[in-house]
């Protein structure tokens, strides 16, 4: 057998030394961390306290949702209706809708999107996320007012956001932090939108909700009313104008027509024709003489009593009895109005959103030990170098 030289020798006493030294330290580490335990423990303690007091003092919020879809036939019938009513009238002059009306062309577009589900659900969830909305939905929110008054914030006035700025911004500051927690989202992968509403109680959440839901369907609810009144408005002043045009031109050509009998039957009375005498020249005359006096004379009684211009013009009559239909166009505005269609119930959260005081305590009780832990090690290293 081969005896142990010098140099491995050494090698296995610097070994041995060195998991002797390993020992130590595991020894060590435990006995510096046994030395500041209550420095461990008073931090912990503080993260502890300073969690609750936290907890105790920070806005909670409980989140309610609810997924809506494009609303069904059902959910806009007499929207639906009368736009259906405004079009058949319309659709019975084929000249309003045609290409050679640019106005009229326009109108019946509108018309025929005022109750497309699509457009009215983005309508819906624009007016959802509008700030404005939010801020006069929550001003007028008994449950905002109250958590207002719990927490001693003042909703300022005019006058008063002049005189103190404190307020108005302590105020805004507040109204911002709800309004952020109001949000209409599209479900990825879906035409569908998620609505949210968070609020400082479970049961205000969802009350609140379906609060809002209801304030913004109304407003989506009188713009498309007061757009189909405006549309049935600019179709009625287009019929007016072109009943006016159309009956200044019949004037106009009675007039014409008037003048031009009286002259013929002067000229028939000077030439001594009385009766009626056949003409054989191919062109038309200006002045028909050979009716004779007695026709031409009937003839300018007859012009001169004509009221009704639609004798000169029958399309006077076929617009006046379109624009009578739409002056017969009655609207009821029922409740029974719904932008949306909802794909769940609205129920109360079962949750605070976020991280609950028990994870929050855990979490920073285990920061504050490992940070002790940090603290202690370095100010024994440090300490330990120094007495070196």
């Amino acid at each position: 057998m081969k005896r142990a030289t010098p140099l491995s020798s050494e090698k296995t006493t610097l070994y041995q030394q060195s998991k002797q030294d390993d020992g130590i330290d595991v020894r060590e580490l435990f006995g510096v961390i046994w030395a500041y335990k209550w420095f461990t423990v008073l931090m912990c303690a503080v993260a502890i306290g300073g969690t609750v007091f936290y907890a105790s003092n920070a806005q909670e919020w409980w989140k309610a949702e609810v997924g809506v879809i494009r609303p069904q036939l059902n959910d806009v019938v007499t929207l639906y209706t009368k736009s259906k009513e405004v079009m058949g009238v319309l659709n019975s002059f084929p000249d309003f809708s045609s290409k050679s009306s640019k106005s009229g062309e326009a109108i019946m577009q509108e018309l025929s999107n005022i109750c497309e589900s699509d457009m009215l659900l983005l309508y819906f969830v624009d007016a959802f996320n509008s700030f404005s909305n939010k801020k006069l939905f929550l001003e007028s929110s008994s449950e905002f007012l109250f958590w207002l008054k719990a927490n001693a914030i003042i909703m300022p006035t005019n006058e008063l956001a002049g005189v103190n700025l404190e307020v108005l911004s302590l105020y805004r500051h507040k109204l911002n932090e709800w309004t952020k927690t109001i949000s209409a989202q599209l479900i990825p992968g879906t035409s569908n939108f998620r609505l949210e509403f968070r609020a400082n109680t479970k049961q205000n959440s969802a009350v609140m909700l379906e609060a809002y839901i209801n304030h913004v369907n109304k407003l989506v609810k009188v713009s498309q009313y007061e757009k189909l009144v405006v549309l049935l408005d600019l179709s009625r002043n287009e019929f007016i104008m072109s009943i006016n045009m159309a009956k200044q031109k019949a004037e106009k050509k009675l007039a014409l027509m008037l003048e031009k009998t009286e002259y013929s039957y002067q000229m028939a009375v000077a030439a001594g024709k009385r009766g009626y005498s056949a003409s054989f020249n191919p062109v038309v005359e200006m002045f028909p003489v050979h009716y004779g006096s007695e026709i031409l004379a009937a003839e300018v009684k007859v012009l001169k009593d004509i009221r009704n211009l639609s004798i000169i013009d029958p399309e006077i009559e076929e617009q006046q009895i379109i624009l009578g239909g739409l002056n017969n166009i009655i609207f009821e505005r029922d409740d029974y109005f719904t932008s949306y269609h909802y794909l769940e119930n609205i129920e109360e959260p079962l949750s605070r959103e976020g991280t609950t005081l028990v994870l929050r305590t855990i979490l920073a009780t285990l920061l504050a030990g490992m940070l002790s832990v940090c603290i202690a090690l370095l100010h024994h290293s440090l300490t330990k170098k120094e007495d070196e």
